[in-house]
Parts: C-alpha cells; structure tokens; sequence
C-alpha cells in the first residue's frame, strides 16, 4: 500500500497503543524475519521517537530499512503486541504503484486489541489490510 497510508494507519494505531501502554518500556528492532531470517538486537525507543517518525512519509521512510522485507518492528516490555512495517521496494510493488513510495505493515496481539485497532482504522480506504492467525503469517512469511 503506499507508505502514506501506512503512515496514515499508524497515526491512528501508535496513539491508540500507546494509551493503554503509557509506561510501558518500549523496544524496537529491524525484523528480518520475511527477508533471510537474520536475528537483530532490540534497541530501546520511546513513543515520542516513534511519533517524530509519523510526521511525514520521509521521516517514516527514514526509520526504515532499505532491505526489502526488513520490516521496523515495534513492542512493549510486556509482549502485548507486536507492530511492524516496512519500505517495499520497486520489485515487491504492483505495477500500478510504479513511482509511488510503497510500505506495508502488520499488528501482531490478542484478538481483543486486533478487534480495536480494527474499528480504529475502518474507515481508512486500505484494501490491502486482512486479518490472519499469527502463527499461519509467521510461518508463511518465515525465509530463514
């Protein structure tokens, strides 16, 4: 999906997450998990680092990775979700998207939060969103 809907997305989610996760120690990654399946060290971050990068496509493209299927992976101290997104570069793009800036993301967490985050972003036109079992994606996606 273009990665201004992606940003649009997340400008809802982050809020929304960090609300019901105020306090919550805040880790980041880059999950290389759909390219090769190379583990990465967890950083610390924070929300406010996390809504400077939703000011715009270019500071969002910026926490990117340039590898494509390296996905910028966000979480709390507690697990209770999982967010990740991601640059998707020319060859993984349809051709309809061809001189556009292409991203893509996923929410990992309980069914409960899933339904939320859901209603949340009903109204945004994102044809591409679906809702699977974790497991099912990981071990579709797996390319280690």
């Amino acid at each position: 999906m273009p990665l201004s809907l992606v940003r649009a997305i997340l400008a809802r989610v982050v809020p929304f997450l960090e609300a019901r996760w105020p306090t919550a120690r805040l880790y980041a990654l880059h999950d290389w998990h759909a390219h090769d399946g190379y583990l990465t060290r967890v950083m610390a971050t924070s929300w406010e680092q996390l809504s400077t990068a939703l000011a715009s496509d270019d500071a969002l493209r910026r926490l990117c990775s340039d590898d494509t299927r390296v996905y910028s992976a966000i979480f709390p101290d507690d697990y209770g979700f999982y967010v990740r997104f991601g640059f998707v570069d020319e060859w993984d793009r349809p051709p309809s998207a061809l001189g556009v800036e292409w991203g893509d993301f996923d929410v990992t967490a309980a069914p409960p939060l899933i339904e939320r985050i859901q209603a949340l972003i009903q109204d945004i036109d994102a044809p591409y969103l679906e809702t699977r079992q974790a497991k099912d994606f990981f071990d579709r996606t797996f390319a280690g």
